[in-house]
C-alpha cells in the first residue's frame, strides 16, 4: 500500500511538472508578441489569454455597473433607442431590452454593459485586422465619432482585404499576415505601429464610456472615473496586442454568434445566472435575447491550409429567452 501510495505521489509531481511547464510556455509566448519576429501559438495558449480578457470585462462591468434596475427602466424612450442601436448588430432588438430588464431586474445594467463592451473590443480585434491604422496625416482626432472610429485608411486597407478575399481567399491571408508581419517588424514604421495600436485602444475606450454605456455606470468622483477609464483602455490594449500576433499568423480568425440556443453548440453557451447544468435541454431551441460576448473561431492552420475546418478560441456567452 505503501509503494502504491508513493507511485501516486510520483505522478502527481509529475502532472504538476507538466502543468507548470505548459503554463509558463503559454507566458512566454505572449510576452514575446511585441517582437516582429511571426511564430505560430497554440490553441491552449490562444484560448487561455481570450479567457483572461473575457474575466477582465466581467470584472470591469462588475466593478462600475448600477446595481439598480429603475435606472434603466425609466431612461426616456430616445436613451433606450441610444442602448438598443448600440447592440442592434448582434441582434438586440426593443423587445428583447424590455425582456431583459424586466426579467434580470437589477442585473440588467450589468449585463447590457458586459455586451456593449466585448461587442466593441472583440469585434474591433479580432475581426477587422487592419483598423488600427490611420493616414500619415491623420492624428487620431480627425475621424473619430459616435458612430465609426476608424479611419478612412483603415476602411480602405479592410476593403481591400474583403476584396481580395472574393479572389484567392488563401492568397489573402498570406497578404494580410505578410502585411501585418512587415508593420510589426523593428523600426520607425513599427514604432509608429505601435503609437497607431495604443492611439486605437484609448480611442475605443473613451468612445464606449461615453456612449450609451454611460447610462449605466454609476457614479464616480474624478479620480475614480480616471481608473475606471484606464481599467477599460488596458483591457483594450490587452486585446490589440493578442489580436496583432494573432493577425500575423495565417489562419484567419471570424466574430459572430447563433440566432438560436442549442444546448450542444460548439461555439455558444448560456450566461452564468442561468444557472444551466450539463444535460439541462430546458432552454434547448429558444430565442436568444442578447449576446453577452460574440464567439472567436479561427479557420485555417499557421501554414495557410484547411480552412474549411475551424477551431473554437472563445465561446460566444448568450442570454437566452425563458
Amino acid at each position: 500500500m505503501t509503494e502504491l501510495t508513493k507511485e501516486l505521489q510520483t505522478l502527481r509531481d509529475e502532472s504538476e511538472t507538466r502543468a507548470e511547464q505548459v503554463r509558463i510556455a503559454q507566458e512566454s509566448a505572449f510576452r514575446n508578441m511585441d517582437t516582429g519576429k511571426w511564430a505560430p501559438l497554440e490553441d491552449t495558449a490562444i484560448r487561455a489569454e481570450l479567457k483572461k480578457i473575457e474575466a477582465g470585462i466581467r470584472h470591469w462591468a462588475k466593478t462600475y455597473a448600477f446595481e439598480d434596475c429603475s435606472i434603466v427602466q425609466n431612461l426616456p424612450c430616445d436613451r433606450i433607442a441610444w442602448i438598443v442601436n448600440e447592440l442592434r448588430e448582434i441582434g438586440l432588438s426593443e423587445q428583447d431590452f424590455a425582456a431583459i430588464v424586466n426579467g434580470w431586474k437589477n442585473k440588467a445594467p450589468l449585463l447590457l454593459i458586459q455586451a456593449i463592451v466585448s461587442k466593441n473590443l472583440i469585434y474591433s480585434n479580432f475581426h477587422r485586422p487592419f483598423h488600427f491604422l490611420r493616414g500619415v496625416s491623420q492624428t487620431g482626432t480627425e475621424y473619430t465619432n459616435g458612430v465609426r472610429s476608424e479611419s478612412p485608411f483603415a476602411i480602405d486597407m479592410q476593403n481591400l482585404y474583403d476584396d481580395l478575399r472574393l479572389v484567392d481567399e488563401r492568397q489573402a491571408h498570406f497578404w494580410r499576415s505578410g502585411t501585418l508581419r512587415q508593420l510589426s517588424a523593428s523600426g520607425p514604421i513599427a514604432d509608429d505601429v505601435v503609437a497607431m495600436r495604443d492611439d486605437a485602444s484609448n480611442r475605443l475606450a473613451w468612445r464606449i464610456i461615453d456612449g450609451p454605456l454611460s447610462l449605466m455606470l454609476r457614479g464616480v468622483g474624478k479620480e475614480e472615473s480616471r481608473k475606471r477609464y484606464e481599467s477599460l483602455a488596458s483591457l483594450f490594449s490587452t486585446a490589440i496586442k493578442i489580436s496583432a500576433r494573432l493577425w500575423t499568423q495565417r489562419t484567419h480568425m471570424r466574430v459572430g454568434h447563433e440566432n438560436r440556443f442549442k444546448v450542444d453548440s460548439s461555439i455558444t453557451v448560456a450566461h452564468r445566472l442561468q444557472k444551466l447544468d450539463e444535460g439541462d435541454t430546458r432552454l434547448d431551441g429558444k430565442n436568444i435575447l442578447a449576446v453577452i460576448q460574440p464567439a472567436v473561431v479561427a479557420y485555417g492552420t499557421s501554414t495557410g491550409e484547411d480552412y474549411e475546418n475551424r477551431r473554437v478560441w472563445l465561446k460566444s456567452i448568450v442570454l437566452v429567452e425563458e
